[in-house]
């Protein structure tokens, strides 16, 4: 029997007791993940994200298992998984894996009494220990790696299980390349700069470092580059001119210091250590003025995203290397270009923004919604490079799907730098 270290936390549970519940991952990446998490998920500093998925990693490890030896039991209140010379306590994750792989939905084990359930579960696994089939009749693998983690019963859970060819990326090792590189460059946790108090220190605000039992997301930005009329945070309305006076408006006495009202440099970091989600990185430029952001490729931009199989490391290496590399300043060059592009005109007539936009791959739902969001002050109400992006990037935060969202905020990214070329 394998014996574990004591879990400093107590799970909560799930199907009458009998299964660990450790709550739903919410699938978003970015404006859900970022501030509508469970409060459970929220950190308040990197340290705390830090230490508590360097203290999960100490617990957990990675097992090779053959799901044909699988034998179901409860006990104590708890079902577990008898296999080789573990016995496993199921959690909600791994159940709904399980239920899966035997073929009966999980709403309906719910209903059932523990012997029951065992019985039910023991009897579907049947095809798995006489080789399972696919349809076409070839032998389907019953090789797994299972990702279990201590429990306070000096036991262990199952967290997750994945196919033989998963290979796992700790979020402990990519919180570690954050704090030895991209801290160090300038880059801070995200916080809220509008609708809050200004009187709330930044240290209290909330951050954007989110992880839960499935997958972990951190956002970072940095400090804006600010310049008095800097043409893109006017205000026609308010006769305010430029990202400091738009900070100065919101309480801030010191603008320029404050790092609030600006253009910044930001970047999202999200991993699936149980492999709900892939790992990946978007980096882009953020105006805090409307939140609006778009990825972009001027000097050092990078969007990567990879699933975890052998290529996540390959991509874990590039990953490091834009963490050592990627500077948290706006460099002269990449503020030229942008004011540049506030002055340069995408297209004289909607229709013709619209069209244009067409060509360069946008849809004619979204290049019309972004052209008519283009209009608006705050986006810098012209027809203007710079104003169309921004158009663009507005109407990406009103689209339901996450995926969308980032796909035309990439698109907006593309147009910047496609309508600046020539």
């Amino acid at each position: 029997m394998t014996t574990a270290t004591v879990s400093p936390t107590q799970p909560k549970t799930w199907a009458s007791g009998s299964v660990v519940e450790r709550g739903a991952a919410n699938p978003a990446l970015c404006n859900r993940m970022m501030f509508h998490a469970p409060d459970e998920a929220k950190f308040r500093t990197f340290a705390d994200l830090r230490a508590h998925a360097s203290a999960q990693r100490a617990r957990s490890k990675e097992v090779e298992v053959d799901l044909s030896k699988f034998l179901f039991a409860h006990k104590d209140g708890r079902d577990y998984v008898y296999v080789d010379d573990y016995n496993f306590r199921l959690t909600n994750l791994f159940y709904k894996q399980v239920s899966n792989e035997a073929g009966v939905r999980i709403e309906v084990l719910e209903q059932l009494k523990p012997s029951t359930r065992i019985n039910v579960l023991n009897e579907l696994w049947e095809p798995w220990r006489n080789g399972r089939k696919d349809v076409q009749g070839n032998a389907i693998s019953s090789e797994r790696k299972l990702l279990i983690e201590a429990n306070e019963s000096d036991g262990f859970d199952v967290r997750a299980m994945n196919g033989a060819r998963y290979e796992r990326l700790w979020d402990d090792e990519v919180l570690n390349e954050v704090e030895r590189h991209l801290l160090p460059n300038g880059w801070v946790p995200a916080y809220p700069t509008f609708n809050i108090d200004p009187a709330t220190p930044v240290e209290k605000r909330e951050k954007a470092l989110i992880r839960t039992d499935r997958y972990s997301f951190s956002f970072y930005f940095t400090e804006p580059k600010f310049k008095a009329g800097d043409g893109f945070s006017d205000q026609e309305l308010s006769g305010m001119q430029g990202s400091a006076a738009i900070a100065a408006a919101q309480g801030f006495r010191s603008p320029e210091s404050d790092g609030l009202g600006g253009l910044r440099k930001g970047i999202m970091v999200y991993n699936g250590e149980t492999g709900h989600k892939s790992f990946g990185w978007q980096m882009f430029l953020f105006r805090n003025v409307c939140c609006n952001f778009n990825i972009w490729d001027l000097s050092e931009g990078r969007t990567k995203r990879v699933r975890h199989t052998k290529s996540v490391r390959d991509a874990f290496e590039v990953f490091k290397e834009d963490c050592k590399n990627l500077s948290g300043a706006l460099s002269d060059q990449e503020y030229s270009f942008l004011a540049k592009a506030a002055k340069t005109e995408f297209a004289k007539e909607d229709e013709d923004a619209i069209k244009r936009l067409n060509r360069l791959g946008v849809t004619n739902a979204n290049a019309r919604a972004g052209v008519e969001a283009a209009h608006l002050d705050i986006n810098g109400g012209n027809l203007s490079v710079w104003s169309v992006v921004n158009g663009l990037t507005w109407h990406a935060k009103e689209l339901e799907n996450e995926d969308d969202r980032v796909a035309l905020s990439m698109q907006a990214g593309d147009v910047l730098n496609a309508a600046m070329a020539k």
